[in-house]
């Protein structure tokens, strides 16, 4: 099973350098603000849409760089078989997924109303769709991994305990 939670780690390595990369690529390209006819719609709005938007692939950026350097930290949990390091990479999954679904509903509600994009929806969703999917069989696999370092910890306790005790005797 180790050798499987290195494959992972190296795997979602791979995955958040490529996640980093298409994040500062496409988070970086120019869109248009779309400006109903409604005549109440005032400047100050508009700066809150940009602004809204740009914090947004600020925070996605940061968030990858975040993804990658706890990738490292699941390979360096699967070499040394430290399932504290595994768990923190398994907490940060279950966030990751969590965001990917407020992406979702982002995607899906708030920015296909305000901006124009070239990119169709559809491509805007399946993104997150597949990053949920994914992450779900990571962190599967992570946490078989983490089950049967907590079993080999309770089996070597538990041999430690009855030699002591025989020691004893």
């Amino acid at each position: 099973m180790q050798k499987s939670a290195k494959t992972v780690a190296v795997f979602d390595i791979g995955l958040s350098v490529i996640e980093l990369i298409a994040a500062m690529i496409f988070e970086s390209k120019e869109v248009t603000i779309m400006t109903p006819e409604d005549e109440d719609q005032t400047v100050e709005d508009l700066n809150y849409i940009v602004t809204i938007t740009l914090l947004f692939s600020i925070l996605l950026v940061i968030l990858k760089i975040t993804q990658l350097c706890v990738s490292i930290l699941l390979l360096y949990g699967a070499v040394e078989k430290d399932y504290r390091k595994c768990q923190v990479w398994f907490i940060f999954g279950c966030v990751l997924i969590g965001i990917a679904i407020l992406l979702i509903i982002f995607e899906t509600t708030v920015r296909d109303t305000l901006v124009t994009d070239d990119t169709e929806m559809w491509m805007r969703v399946i993104i997150p769709i597949s990053e949920i999917l994914v992450n779900w069989y990571l962190m599967w696999v992570i946490f078989a991994f983490m089950r049967e370092l907590k079993r080999e910890g309770a089996t070597a306790s538990a041999t430690v305990f009855l030699k002591e005790k025989e020691e004893k005797a």
